[in-house]
């Protein structure tokens, strides 16, 4: 940790997770403890700000993504067929989707999506098909493939969803996908943006509305 004070976000979400050919309801708690990094380049006070934004954005991630997904490997014939054919949200994992991946696969995604501007040292998952069992992960050597643990065929994004700043959790190849639909996925990666930019317009430029967002460090 890089200060000497921390916060603690904590999320509980339910989704199925996927072992072979069995579909199992799970319930996840999540604790991430992260802190403000030591930037000598900004003032405290701008550093502040963007710590604030990126709060705000790990939260809208946390919140609106993990409730009630699938949790799968595509590459099995079950997980080929659940990514055509559901219609729930879908989390994509390199491998069978056990707590230590999970893990690595949220850790990496929050550190893109605050962009360096929280230190996210740990997360710690707990889930309930593992006897509550607590799994600890800190660091940035995640071991992660790139995109092409997917059969080394071509995907609609470059970079596999745990390395995009994005809301999404999947990766598709393109040959499954009609024009429209890749557009349409390509087209959703702006939402995190625009929320971003709403937040500097309201902290950076309006100086008199910056108690929008509270400085969480001194809660």
């Amino acid at each position: 940790m890089t200060s000497n004070t921390y916060i603690v976000l904590k999320r509980e979400f339910t989704a199925i997770r996927v072992f072979e050919y069995s579909m199992t309801p799970v319930t996840f708690n999540l604790r991430i403890e992260c802190g403000l990094p030591q930037d000598k380049t900004k003032i405290p006070i701008e550093q502040v700000k963007r710590s604030s934004i990126a709060h705000q954005l790990a939260n809208l991630w946390l919140v609106n993504v993990l409730d009630d997904i699938v949790i799968v490997d595509p590459t099995t014939e079950i997980g080929e067929f659940l990514l055509a054919t559901t219609d729930n949200n879908i989390m994509t994992t390199p491998g069978s989707p056990d707590d230590n991946i999970l893990a690595r696969l949220i850790h990496s995604k929050l550190s893109t999506i605050v962009k360096g501007n929280i230190h996210i040292s740990k997360i710690v998952l707990v889930s309930s098909d593992t006897d509550h069992t607590e799994r600890h992960w800190w660091g940035t050597d995640y071991l992660l493939p790139e995109s092409s643990y997917k059969d080394d065929d071509e995907t609609v994004h470059s970079d596999p969803w745990w390395k995009r700043y994005s809301f999404d959790v999947s990766d598709y190849l393109s040959s499954d996908l009609d024009e429209e639909t890749k557009a349409e996925l390509l087209a959703a990666q702006g939402v995190l943006e625009q929320y971003e930019q709403k937040l500097s317009g309201e902290l950076f430029v309006n100086e008199n509305e910056a108690e929008i967002l509270e400085d969480i460090w001194k809660k």
